[in-house]
């Protein structure tokens, strides 16, 4: 799970800006963790104490108020004494918070059940449930060892996106929307079209959008079929640790009862640099 925090520090200087820097240092003085982070803690939390989804988001919100919660989900954890309130979201805050599932139950049907109780609390639209099913299942077959193409075929056959984009298009033409049919494709061909963890990172930072989110999302995908490259994965903790140190200490408990993507050597190899010099000539013809 720390992929999916580790992609949103990364994304979070960038997600309200019009610039999309793919070749930017990842982590900026004025990286933060986001609201993604707090619930895929409290996601984990979940877990590991055997306790409703609902109950923790709402825990977590109020713990920590100021991570940048959307109005109605501040509204129904603040207000609400439900579990689950009439709700038609298809906000992509499904998905974002849904990866410690992905980790933690041991087929991939008790997954996609979780995933939809996870997400009905407050995301009861079906393309809400849709985006945290597919996210978490993806998830599941790249931890057991499926291989990239075919978990990509596996999610475009079950859940009907499309996981193949341009991304000089989508450089061009891809806008902010806090939609998981929106969001939840793009962070999904982040991480196909990729070859590692920080190749995934660099695509959607390309891609722009609500870029804390899709970064997110495309994170928890990546670290189980990738790894974590050592300074990505000691940057994100020392953000964690920074925040709280409770926040830090949740993640490691969860990883040592459920596992997590290896973590790797930093390197940037010729390949790699190769994909972004193509980038750029097509930029400038």
């Amino acid at each position: 799970m720390i992929g999916a925090i580790a992609g949103d520090i990364i994304g979070s200087y960038w997600e309200f800006r019009d610039e999309k820097d793919r070749d930017t240092e990842l982590f900026l003085p004025d990286s933060t963790i986001t609201d993604d982070s707090i619930l895929s803690v409290a996601t984990a939390e979940s877990i590991l104490r055997n306790q409703h989804y609902a109950d923790m988001y709402r825990k977590y919100c109020r713990a920590y108020p100021t991570y940048g919660y959307g109005g109605s989900f501040v509204e129904w954890a603040q207000v609400s004494p439900n579990y689950c309130t009439p709700n038609s979201s298809y906000g992509n805050g499904s998905a974002m918070r849904v990866g410690p599932i992905g980790w933690a139950f041991d087929t991939i049907q008790r997954t996609m059940m979780e995933a939809h109780q996870s997400a009905s609390v407050t995301h009861m639209h079906p393309e809400g449930i849709k985006g945290s099913q597919a996210i978490a299942s993806a998830i599941f077959m790249a931890r057991t060892g499926m291989d990239k193409e075919s978990i990509r075929l596996a999610i475009e056959e079950w859940f009907e996106y499309q996981t193949v984009f341009d991304f000089d298009v989508l450089h061009e033409e891809y806008t902010f929307t806090p939609t998981c049919q929106g969001t939840v494709p793009v962070a999904l061909a982040c991480v196909f079209q990729a070859d590692s963890f920080e190749e995934t990172m660099r695509l959607g930072l390309h891609a722009g959008g609500d870029v804390d989110t899709l970064l997110a999302i495309a994170g928890s995908v990546a670290e189980p079929l990738y790894g974590i490259p050592e300074d990505i994965r000691s940057q994100s903790e020392a953000m964690l640790m920074k925040h709280s140190p409770a926040l830090l200490g949740m993640v490691l408990e969860f990883e040592r009862q459920y596992g997590c993507g290896k973590v790797v050597k930093t390197t940037q190899s010729p390949r790699f640099e190769g994909f972004f010099t193509r980038f750029f000539k097509k930029g400038k013809q």
